[in-house]
C-alpha cells in the first residue's frame, strides 16, 4: 500500500520563492497532498498559488496573519497522509528528495525519517531518540522542523503542535517534542532541503532583541526537559544562542551606546550565569567567544566581536 506524504508549507508575502518552492516537488510522482497556507499575505502570494488549486493534491488554506507556528497547526489539522513533511515557502526539496524518503521509510522501520547531512561519515543510519536529541542540541545536525518527515498518527496521539507564543526555535522544539514520544529515528545523511539565503528572513536577519527570544525559548525548554536531562546539550544550545544573540548586537546599526547596554544587560541576567558555568565539549571559538562574554567588560566584547566578525 502507497504512504502518502502530507507537505505542509506555511507562506507570508513571498511572491519571489514560492513558485520555485513549489515547483521542486510538483513533478514528483510520489503520493503526497501539498497543503499551503497563506498566512494573511498582502503581496502576489495568493494569485500565485490560487494557480495551484486545479491540481487535485493541492489545497489551499487562506488565514488571517498569525504567524508561521499558527499556519503549520492548521496544516496539520487538515492533513491526512500517513506522514507529514513540512517545507518552508522560500526554500525547496531536492530533485528526488521525497522519492528518496519513500525509499527509506520502505527499507527502515522508523518514527522519524531526518533528511539531513550529520557529523557521521556513515550512510543512512538509523539511531535512538536519545542519540539524535544530543545530536540536534550540540548542531552537529540542523536545528529544526523541516526537511524531517514525521508519523502523522504519533503527532495526533500525543496532541503535538508548534508553540505559537514563541518566535524563535519553535521549530526545532516541535521535533524534539516529538522524538521524546517516539522510539526510532532514520538519519538519511543527506542534505534533500536546500535553504534560500534570505536578508529579510526572520530567522536570518540581524536582530538585537534575540536575547529576549532565547530567553523564551529558554522556558519552553525547561517544559519539554526533566530537570537534569540533557542538561549539557540544553547549556551548550543556549550558550550558542547567547553568543549569536551578542553578535547580533554587535552587527546591528545600533549605536555604541545601545549596543553596550543591551550587552550589560546580557550578561547580568541569570540565564547567562548559569548556563555558561557549564561545562560543554565545544571548539576553541565557541570556548574563545564564551569567555568574552562571560569575563570581558562590554567595551571589549565590542572590540573582540567587531575583529573576530570581520575575518569571518
Amino acid at each position: 500500500m502507497k504512504k502518502i506524504i502530507s507537505i505542509i508549507i506555511p507562506v507570508y508575502n513571498n511572491e519571489a520563492y514560492i513558485e520555485e518552492c513549489l515547483s521542486s516537488i510538483v513533478s514528483s510522482k510520489v503520493e503526497k497532498e501539498v497543503i499551503v497556507i497563506n498566512d494573511g499575505s498582502t503581496d502576489r502570494t495568493e494569485e500565485i498559488i490560487s494557480k495551484y488549486k486545479v491540481r487535485k493534491e493541492f489545497k489551499i488554506i487562506s488565514t488571517a496573519n498569525l504567524g508561521v507556528s499558527h499556519a503549520r497547526n492548521i496544516g496539520l489539522k487538515n492533513a491526512v497522509g500517513d506522514y507529514v513533511l513540512f517545507l518552508d515557502s522560500d526554500d525547496q526539496l531536492t530533485k528526488n528528495g521525497l522519492e528518496k524518503f519513500i525509499y527509506t521509510i520502505s527499507k527502515y522501520s522508523g518514527d522519524l525519517y531526518y533528511g539531513w547531512k550529520s557529523d557521521r561519515n556513515s550512510k543512512c543510519f538509523p539511531i535512538n531518540n536519545n542519540e539524535i536529541i544530543e545530536m540536534i542540541l550540540f548542531n552537529k545536525i540542523p536545528r529544526t522542523a523541516c526537511g524531517i518527515v514525521f508519523k502523522r498518527e504519533l503527532i495526533n496521539k500525543n496532541n503535538l503542535s508548534f508553540d505559537e507564543n514563541l518566535v524563535y526555535g519553535e521549530d526545532f522544539l516541535f521535533t524534539i517534542e516529538y522524538l521524546k514520544k517516539c522510539s526510532t529515528s532514520v538519519v538519511l545523511n543527506e542534505n534533500l532541503y536546500l535553504v534560500t539565503p534570505r536578508l529579510n528572513s526572520i530567522s536570518r536577519r540581524n536582530d538585537f532583541n534575540h536575547f529576549d527570544k532565547v530567553f523564551a525559548m529558554e522556558e519552553k525548554m525547561n517544559l519539554i526537559f526533566k530537570e537534569n536531562e540533557f542538561f549539557r546539550g540544553k547549556a551548550f544550545t543556549l550558550q550558542q544562542e547567547i553568543i549569536l544573540a551578542v553578535e547580533k548586537v554587535v552587527k546591528s546599526n545600533l549605536s555604541i551606546t545601545s549596543k553596550l547596554k543591551i550587552i550589560n544587560k546580557i550578561k547580568k541576567n541569570n540565564l547567562l550565569k548559569t548556563c555558561f558555568r557549564m561545562k560543554v565539549p565545544s571548539g576553541f571559538k565557541h570556548a574563545l567567544k564564551k569567555q568574552l562574554i562571560h569575563k570581558a567588560p562590554g567595551p571589549l566584547i565590542l572590540l573582540s566581536y567587531a575583529i573576530l566578525l570581520r575575518r569571518r
